[in-house]
């Protein structure tokens, strides 16, 4: 079973991302050019959205480095390697492209508060609530890079924010599944 479950998370992206590419279109101009004008309160807006994804991410990173050493079963301990992994390459990139790179201050008091919680979590309680936050995590991602791409700083934040929606797809189809095999 951990096998199909491991195959399932390894296997996911490649049916997930043909259909999501089958449902982009090419072509379709942007009704709004990147730095165009906006409002005082647009632009607090998207701020805030860079600053809450910079947080998230941070959170990923943070409780997927816990996770990697403390998880049960194996397709947390997969899920965790690879998001670690993940959130490394695009904290690097983010820098490359003169970004912030997210940092354990960014989290929110909340997020602070679950990595705290899952420290102290052992077997099945920790996989369970791991995943659970991944989930929730990886969903307020999605919202915030969908937000990011549509109203991006400059090029490079367009080009990563509109590269993570998709795979932020992905590990919410694979952290389902996950969840679904280890009964959370």
């Amino acid at each position: 079973m951990i096998r199909r479950i491991a195959l399932g998370v390894l296997a996911a992206p490649l049916i997930i991302r043909p259909t999501l590419a089958q449902q982009a279109s090419p072509g379709v101009e942007r009704a709004q050019a990147p730095n165009q004008s906006h409002s005082p309160a647009q632009a607090a807006s998207a701020d805030q959205a860079r600053q809450q994804a910079l947080g998230g991410m941070a959170f990923a990173l943070a409780t997927s480095q816990v996770a990697e050493r403390m998880a049960q079963a194996a397709p947390v301990k997969l899920f965790a390697t690879l998001e670690a992994e993940e959130q490394t390459t695009f904290a690097n990139v983010r820098q490359r492209a003169g970004l912030p790179a997210p940092r354990p201050e960014n989290m929110n008091a909340q997020q602070q508060q679950m990595l705290a919680q899952l420290q102290g979590l052992r077997g099945g309680e920790f996989d369970r609530m791991y995943v659970r936050g991944q989930v929730d995590g990886h969903q307020e991602l999605l919202r915030l890079h969908q937000a990011i791409s549509s109203n991006p700083a400059n090029q490079q934040e367009e080009i990563i924010a509109t590269l993570a929606v998709p795979a932020i797809k992905s590990h919410i189809a694979m952290l389902q599944g996950i969840s679904n095999a280890i009964g959370g």
